[in-house]
């Protein structure tokens, strides 16, 4: 595949996957900070803007299979900020706990519910490039641990539910990653 090819895909595909990333979970966090004004309008736009080119450069590094050890840096650095605001700064719920992830998948058939779930699966393949050079058993007990830590964390912040499904969709998505990075073998530089 050709650079500019290469380049016109990382766009296209980050321009979705950064817009489905910003209207199912960055603006409801943008929303406790900013209620209405010009202020509003301005955050909403740049968060948009940044998430569309982080998946847009994400994207691309992937496609290139290669990447710097300081963009390395810069993408962990600023993926875990991102996750932290995904997974913790919403509105309080109250502790409310899943335990039958049916209940889950008898709602997949909502758009919104599916689209929430298959973005929860791709938040979490990033994380599988930290368990790339792993046993599989190692994977997915660390995917386990990371996953009961941060539906723990929610359930015990109020600030999402402790959501079986959710577990599941981390697990897989850890473990996808995993795989992933380990197919593609991320040339760093």
């Amino acid at each position: 595949m050709k650079k500019y090819q290469k380049q016109l895909l990382s766009l296209l595909a980050g321009a979705v996957l950064g817009y489905l990333v910003y209207y199912f979970f960055l603006i409801n966090t943008l929303s406790l900070f900013f209620t209405t004004g010009l202020l509003s309008i301005v955050s909403s736009a740049l968060f948009l803007l940044l998430s569309i080119v982080g998946c847009a450069a994400i994207i691309y590094l992937l496609l290139e299979k290669r990447v710097s050890r300081w963009m390395l840096v810069l993408l962990s650095v600023t993926y875990f900020i991102a996750l932290f605001i995904i997974l913790f700064c919403r509105h309080r719920v109250g502790r409310i706990a899943i335990l039958d992830p049916l209940v889950g998948l008898s709602q997949l058939g909502d758009w919104e519910m599916l689209m929430q779930s298959l973005l929860n699966l791709l938040m979490f393949l990033p994380m599988g490039f930290f368990f790339r050079n792993r046993k599989p058993w190692q994977v997915l007990l660390g995917a386990l641990g990371i996953s009961l830590f941060i539906e723990g964390m929610q359930y015990l912040t109020m600030r999402g539910m402790f959501d079986t499904l959710d577990i599941l969709l981390y697990i897989l998505g850890i473990s996808l990653g995993a795989l992933l990075f380990r197919l593609l073998r991320l040339k760093i530089e």
